[in-house]
């Protein structure tokens, strides 16, 4: 028999036979199939003296083997490729009834101990019945078949995506088709161990990642990049989110220091998560996000995406978080998320795989759909690159025509727009081999967005603009080597975008400052009576009704379990807001920025008076000098002016 036939054999369904040592025989052969052995047994000739001879015994009705083993590889923040001390083995076992394939892997230990092996068969609802005398025998028959001949396969598994160094040559690892200078390869890649059940199969998002084709011709790769326009034309002209997503989509593939998110914001059902799975369709056509939101994944599995997905995109899905406390978790795992692409490692301190460890690298970019922006506070608030989506600016009509199906029916699932971003790959593929390696291209990636960011008006978000940048120069930089720089859109209208885009951001950090959170609650506080206002000495203002005071006919006091806010100036141009108010709302409203750190936020904004940071305030008309910070009265009231006055019915002291 060819020794290099068994696992075609198999597939063709002939019975066929293998020798093994020992004397045991591996037959193949549907209801025949066993496993035998040859046995010295005494008997009598026909004179009646006693003589030995060999026998076939059955030993058993089902053959286990291993045909396919992984050497687990872990690729490091270089691109170096480490073995590691694991080896994955994916055991079969032949039954008369058909073949029963494990999809999950099991260690070394348990592969080859037919005990333990049965036992996980048993639990799968595989019954293999064996004489403990014989199990020594079926062992042998695990170690030897598929390895004596070299049909077992056996390859080296990346524990991660993106790029590594292989044989040589600088490669984007993928599972459905890795991508190099020369072309395309087919190499494994383990999933990141985030399912409970099936902890090695990659989830369809991760596991259709890859590409299966480059173009061959100028004139194919031309036709390819038509889905930059075709990706452009899901929006309304001019609309930023196409621009700053097809950014996100080509910055993600290149070796960068530090990371951001683009955060798609909208109600629901106007188009945010199909755009978003639409710049999936760069590296899948499995339509399927990296992880959906709502189905309240846990930190550890989300983690563990965002880290396997090194150099590729990262779709988040459906943030809702209400105000109840159900959805915590979910609050807080976003938050994270968020954090560890811009921090650029899981901060985990523990893995239920892989034991307490250090923290992982995140090499990931990221997209955020959500109906609101996460409230994660302004440290995240101005990192994130926030789009809004209202109706209509994602174009859904009619259905099945909408340039949303066109994109999904034409680009994403004939593979076109995978096999535009293999040839970009393979382009980066050579620019890494010619800047000597990942680090070094990391730094002219990283001098490249310096430069773009010197060009940028001054933001908060300026740096996460860059980035964005940073992948449509890279793209007009092979688009005009390949010549189809005419294909692209004009540069102004990138930057543009991207630039309205990165000014939302800061307006939506500016709303994540701890200090206008607790202006604003303020503010709600005192139009719903559960805060007041007094003038001096606790006088009643004149417009005390929309100061948090009633009159309940005897009279006219602050509302029942109301909360001192703070004091009006005589002119009532100011609010001195009290530091036990600012103190009570802080720890309400779970605010962890110290009380000394969200004082000085408050001089960031411009209703507060700068005089507050001054021991005792003068000049504001008071008798005394009293403490606070100095609040204008219409950012707190802001209908003071036309509210009803009154007579006060009788001073009173609080």
């Amino acid at each position: 028999m060819d020794a290099a036939n068994i696992t075609d054999l198999l597939a063709s369904d002939e019975p066929f036979e293998v020798d093994l040592s020992q004397g045991t025989t591996v037959r193949i052969a549907g209801a025949e199939t066993v496993v035998s052995t040859t046995k010295k047994v005494k008997t009598k000739d026909d004179d009646g003296n006693e003589i030995e001879i060999d026998k076939i015994v059955q030993v058993a009705d089902f053959i286990p083997w291993l045909p396919v083993t992984h050497e687990a590889h872990r690729i490091t923040r270089d691109g170096e490729t480490r073995a590691t001390a694991e080896t994955r083995f994916y055991p079969e076992v032949i039954t008369r009834r058909g073949r029963y394939r494990s999809t999950n892997p099991v260690s070394e230990v348990v592969a080859y101990d037919l005990k333990k092996l049965r036992s996980l068969l048993h639990k799968a609802g595989l019954v293999l019945p064996l004489a403990a005398v014989d199990r020594a025998r079926l062992e042998n028959v695990i170690s030897e078949l598929g390895a004596h001949d070299g049909s077992r396969d056996q390859r080296v598994a990346y524990e991660s995506m993106g790029w590594a160094k292989i044989d040589g040559s600088w490669t984007y690892v993928a599972p459905r088709g890795a991508v190099t200078a020369e072309g395309i390869l087919d190499l494994a890649v383990t999933s990141p161990g985030s399912d409970d059940d099936n902890p090695d199969a990659l989830p369809p998002a991760l596991a259709e990642i890859g590409f299966d084709r480059l173009p061959e011709s100028t004139e194919e790769l031309r036709d390819s990049a038509g889905a930059i326009r075709a990706f452009l034309d899901q929006t309304t002209p001019d609309h930023p989110a196409p621009y700053l997503l097809l950014g996100t989509v080509f910055t993600s593939v290149l070796p960068n220091p530090t990371q951001t998110v683009a955060n798609l914001v909208g109600p629901t059902g106007q188009g945010k998560s199909q755009l978003a799975r639409a710049a999936l369709g760069f590296f899948s056509a499995a339509q399927k996000v990296t992880a959906d939101l709502t189905a309240k994944p846990s930190l550890i599995g989300l983690q563990a995406r965002a880290v396997w997905s090194r150099h590729c995109l990262c779709v988040w899905d459906d943030y809702r978080a209400e105000s109840a406390a159900a959805d915590a978790d979910m609050r807080r795992n976003a938050a994270s998320l968020i954090q560890m692409h811009l921090s650029g490692d899981d901060a985990a301190k523990s893995n239920k795989l892989r034991g307490i460890g250090a923290a992982n690298p995140v090499q990931s970019f990221g997209v955020l759909t959500s109906e609101q922006i996460i409230d994660g506070g302004e440290g995240i608030a101005n990192r994130l690159l926030v789009t809004h989506l209202g109706a209509g600016d994602v174009i859904l009509n009619p259905r099945g025509e909408a340039p949303v199906d066109v994109w999904r029916h034409q680009w994403e699932t004939t593979g076109r727009a995978r096999a535009f971003m293999a040839a970009f790959l393979r382009w980066l593929a050579a620019q890494i081999e010619t800047a000597g390696g990942l680090r070094e291209f990391e730094r002219r990636v990283d001098r490249r967005r310096s430069k773009l960011l010197n060009d940028l008006p001054t933001s908060r978000t300026l740096t996460s603009a860059a980035m964005v940048l940073t992948g449509w120069d890279r793209l007009f930089a092979f688009a005009e080597e390949a010549g189809f720089d005419d294909l692209l859109p004009d540069w102004d209208d990138i930057e543009t975008a991207i630039l309205a885009t990165a000014n939302a951001a800061d307006s939506a950090a500016s709303d994540q400052n701890p200090a206008r959170r607790i202006l604003d609650a303020t503010r709600d506080k005192i139009a719903a009576g559960a805060g007041y206002v007094t003038r001096e000495f606790d006088a009643q203002p004149e417009q005390w009704a929309a100061l948090g005071w009633e009159d309940d006919r005897n009279h006219i006091r602050p509302k029942p379990r109301a909360d001192f806010v703070g004091l009006l100036t005589p002119d009532s141009e100011w609010i001195a807001v009290s530091g036990n108010w600012i103190e009570t709302l802080r720890q309400r409203m779970g605010i962890t920025t110290s009380a000394q750190a969200l004082r000085e936020k408050f001089f960031d904004l411009p209703d507060v008076h700068p005089d507050s940071a001054k021991a005792k305030p003068s000049g504001f008309g008071f008798e005394g000098r009293p403490r606070g910070i100095y609040v204008r009265t219409s950012a707190l009231v802001p209908d003071l002016d036309s509210a009803p006055t009154s007579t006060p019915k009788e001073r009173k002291r609080f």
